[in-house]
């Protein structure tokens, strides 16, 4: 049988790469759905679903306060929509939180009034996306090289990558993002190719959703913009008007070169006309707006922030715990990413050189131009938002792309793999896609620190909770969203209360067990300076990456 299997595959290799890649599919589908339902919940999603339920954070904390000692799984009420609250509360909800565009969180809202508000069911969406974008990423591929080895490699780097495995399990707007923003790529790659009203409608369109999906698309709008400017210019010196290769991306000669700069100025005013109802909104609620990003601008110290950039780089590849200090993983996987490193920044120079230069820079620009502004702005004025790893998507996926040009430009053809004298490229990709694999797998159970970042330590701070079923948990009303996130994980028969002063403790018995979660500087000095017998002790502090890094404490109380 091994010996008819050999046969088989060198007679036609095609069809054994074939199976290769139905496997890789379907190892990626398995990753994305696996344990959907059993890895934290945290914060971020919490609001998510608190939103799409038509409740805001004030409403649901005075609600939780003036209802005194409750189970702490009642807080999950908050989470599932009801016929109290109709899509206008839904609508009212998402003006709170002006700094994120409402288009996944409508999505969201029709999808869990169909499918349920359960964990699974609101993360199912995001899968969703997270496959969608495989085809795109293969139709931009197509377009962009014509053969379709270069779209099947990065389909495959991108169904095994990590970071957007981690990301298809989360109920945020990142998956759809990077869906829109491969299409607006796509439209627009056409509308330059070959003019026509279809193909600008489309690209109008698209950006139009992609401003509706987030405003880090407003950074990919500005590379597309500078982009057709820099072609505008070229040509323009050059007077390139004729005897253009069949992979230009410039428009037939019926459309004269001065309309391409019109073309994509229109389109993307008519976006920014659309989005006007959005902004009026922003601009209404600013004080809100920038109350509820100022993590953005906490302070982080640049080699640190460098620190964090070269890793996320790596994620897109790879997936390792963090720890502090040596040992063989951290040195392994310092050794995988220097690798890992060459072979990106490698496959820049080679796509810029060996593609159309139209081509390299219509990528390259969507790549590096919302990375230079991001980690610019926070360098220059103070800030992290630049660290944050879920922002980086939209470029990141462009660089499976440029990596998988690189791999099918090595290998040459596939009919060749199965020669004696194997090509190093050949070995090179496979152990990337091993890589892929293994670290997949490595998070099938559980989450990475950088994506659940202050509610990482959940499971630890549960199970200390949860060692004492009839305990109280206590928390101010600024850490109520971690409450509902822990909510997920503590026994049912623990008790909960929002307290925001010392008063509010007189009433438990002295035989209760009772926690207290994060509380704040001032919290702790009512405490110390209390008259009354009460010893605070801090039960569980996480090891810390950086002295700036949020996260959650749970102290014991006496």
């Amino acid at each position: 049988m091994t010996q008819n299997f050999l046969a088989f595959t060198k007679k036609s290799p095609k069809n054994y790469l074939t199976f290769i890649l139905i496997i890789i599919l379907f190892l990626g589908v398995y990753c994305r759905i696996a344990n959907l339902d059993s890895k934290i919940y945290w914060i971020d999603e919490v609001a998510t679903s608190l939103r799409v339920a038509g409740f805001t954070k004030q409403e649901v904390t005075q609600e939780i306060f003036n209802k005194g000692l409750i189970p702490i799984s009642e807080l999950q009420n908050y989470q599932k929509i009801t016929n109290q609250k109709t899509f206008k509360h839904t609508i009212k909800a998402f003006i709170q939180s002006p700094e994120h565009t409402p288009l996944y969180f409508i999505l969201a809202r029709i999808w869990t009034s169909v499918f349920g508000s359960s964990i699974s069911a609101i993360r199912s969406l995001s899968v969703l996306f997270s496959l969608l974008t495989l085809p795109l990423i293969y139709r931009l591929c197509q377009i962009l090289f014509q053969p379709a080895k270069t779209g099947w490699i990065a389909v495959s780097l991108l169904s095994l990558s990590p970071l957007y495995v981690t990301y298809a399990q989360e109920a945020r707007p990142y998956s759809l993002l990077v869906c829109i923003i491969l299409l607006s790529q796509i439209t627009l790659y056409q509308e330059l190719r070959s003019h026509s009203w279809f193909n600008w409608f489309s690209y109008t369109i698209s950006l139009i959703l992609s401003i509706y999906t987030s405003l880090l698309s407003i950074l990919v709008i500005i590379a597309q913009s500078l982009y057709v400017i820099v072609i505008d210019y070229s040509q323009k010196k050059s007077k390139m008007n004729e005897g253009r290769s069949h992979n230009s991306l410039l428009p037939s000669s019926s459309c004269p070169l001065p309309f391409l700069i019109i073309y994509q100025l229109t389109a993307v005013i008519i976006a920014f006309i659309a989005f006007s109802p959005w902004l009026i909104i922003m601009v209404q609620n600013w004080q809100l707006l920038q109350d509820n990003t100022t993590w953005m601008n906490v302070f982080l110290h640049p080699l640190v922030m460098i620190a964090i950039w070269f890793y996320s780089l790596a994620t897109i590849f790879i997936e390792t715990p963090i720890y502090l200090g040596w040992n063989w993983l951290i040195i392994t996987r310092l050794i995988i990413d220097i690798h890992l490193f060459i072979i990106i920044f490698y496959s820049f120079y080679f796509f810029y050189k060996k593609t159309d230069k139209t081509i390299g820079l219509f990528i390259l620009l969507q790549i590096f131009i919302p990375l230079l502004i991001m980690r610019g702005s926070d360098l220059i004025f103070g800030g992290q938002s630049s660290t944050a790893i879920r922002y980086m998507m939209p470029n990141y996926v462009l660089i499976h792309l440029t990596v998988a040009y690189l791999f099918s430009e090595k290998i040459q053809t596939f009919s060749k793999i199965f020669l004696p004298s194997i090509k190093p490229w050949i070995i090179i990709l496979s152990l990337v896609l091993f890589i892929e694999t293994f670290s997949c797998f490595s998070i099938l159970d559980k989450s990475p620190q950088y994506q659940k970042t202050r509610n990482f330590h959940n499971p630890a701070i549960a199970n200390i909770i949860n060692h004492n079923p009839d305990s109280i948990l206590l928390t101010e009303p600024l850490h109520v969203f971690d409450a509902i996130s822990l909510s997920y994980i503590l026994n049912s028969s623990i008790q909960f209360q929002l307290v925001s002063h010392l008063s509010h403790l007189s009433f438990f018995a002295a035989d209760k067990t009772i926690y207290l979660l994060n509380p704040s500087e001032d919290f702790i000095s009512q405490i110390q300076q209390s008259s009354r017998d009460i010893t605070l002790e801090k039960i569980y502090q996480p090891e810390l990456l950086t002295d700036g890094e949020i996260h959650l404490t749970l102290w014991k109380l006496s």
